[in-house]
């Protein structure tokens, strides 16, 4: 019984391991069953009623082949044969168990690489839209520039014409001074009348009342209106100097005022002064940004004296212009009429003005 035990006791032992698999299989079919008869015999030859020896050991050939039975299927499920030593099995298991972990970071690196690639794609993508971005605005820089740089050689070209002509004007205007001059100190007066006529600026130089962009103040003598208006253009200043003349209008006081600007650079207008007053003094000033002026009118009307009559306005009249643009002209009041009202307006291109003027018959009141 206890060479039984001892080998029970064996092959248990060798049970820890599925690769004692034929080990076990052939102690229990051979040792063991030997044993096992001859445990059989003895007892029925003694006659020794060993039931419990019996059962025990009847349990233990169970749990073996019971063992057996689930060490095969193991080692059929990790395809372990028999003759594979333990570091061949624990080789084969560490493949099971790290295969699937491997495909997973094989799965992840190429998911990982397509990523990678499709963040680089639009990274480039970014960086071509941004420098077709960059070279369409120097593109339109660039153009720009060209057409500043077009702009300021036609200016330069447009000062030295203008230049060239305001200078050519002087010299002619001077020459044309002296062939004056000496014509009519030579005693032509016929030639010398018709060249004033033709350039009145070579005539009466001094009584211009302001010069190109000049201020013109200008009022008449007490007791006196308005009576002619002489001006001239220039285009290298763009302006007109003018010439006022009076006439005796007001036998006693007048009473006056200075009217406010009657209009902005560059805008029309058409200014009258209050009914029964007249025309007596101008104002205005330049600007070279517009090129062109503000104006001011003195008005004046006679002071209300017991027993002495004054001065009123009827029958009034507007003139058509009485200049274009550029032009000289000299326009005077008719006979036995005051200047009451101007009329305005103004040309960007030739920088000038037009003109046209109120005036109205005058009589005892």
């Amino acid at each position: 019984m206890g060479q039984m035990t001892k080998l029970m006791n064996g092959i248990d032992s060798l049970k820890d391991d599925e690769r004692n698999l034929n080990n076990v299989e052939e102690k229990l079919q051979k040792n063991f069953s030997e044993l096992n008869k001859e445990f059989t015999c003895l007892n029925a030859e003694l006659g020794v009623l060993l039931s419990e020896e019996e059962r025990n050991i009847e349990e233990f050939v169970k749990q073996t082949q019971t063992w057996i039975l689930t060490a095969k299927d193991k080692i059929e499920a990790f395809n372990i044969g028999p003759k594979d030593s333990v570091s061949v099995v624990s080789l084969q298991r560490q493949k099971n168990k790290y295969g699937s972990v491997a495909g997973r970071m094989s799965n992840a690196s190429r998911r990982s690489s397509s990523s990678a690639a499709h963040l680089k794609q639009e990274a480039e993508q970014a960086a071509l839209l941004a420098r077709a971005a960059a070279l369409k605005k120097k593109q339109s820089i660039e153009q720009e520039v060209a057409k500043l740089k077009a702009e300021q050689e036609q200016l330069e070209i447009d000062t030295e014409i203008g230049a060239y002509f305001a200078k050519l004007k002087v010299f002619k205007d001077y020459d044309l001074l002296l062939e004056n001059e000496s014509e009519c100190q030579s005693g032509n007066a016929d030639i010398c009348h018709k060249k004033e006529q033709k350039n009145p600026s070579l005539v009466e130089q001094h009584s211009w009342h302001n010069g190109y962009d000049q201020p013109l103040n200008f009022n008449c003598a007490p007791g006196q209106s308005i009576s002619s208006i002489r001006s001239e253009h220039h285009n290298a200043f763009e302006d007109r100097r003018w010439e006022l003349g009076c006439k005796d209008t007001f036998r006693y006081g007048t009473d006056c005022f200075w009217s406010p600007y009657v209009n902005y650079f560059d805008e029309m207008f058409s200014f009258e002064c209050p009914p029964h007053h007249v025309i007596t003094g101008m104002s205005s000033h330049h600007n070279d940004n517009y090129e062109d002026r503000r104006w001011q009118f003195y008005c004046c009307r006679s002071k209300c004296i017991s027993g002495v009559s004054g001065h009123c306005n009827s029958d009034c009249l507007w003139t058509t212009y009485v200049n274009s643009f550029d032009e000289y002209f000299h326009w005077t009041v008719p006979p036995h009429s005051v200047l009451v009202g101007a009329e305005s307006y103004h040309d960007d291109s030739t920088e000038d003005r037009r003109w046209k003027y109120k005036y109205c018959a005058q009589k005892s009141c």
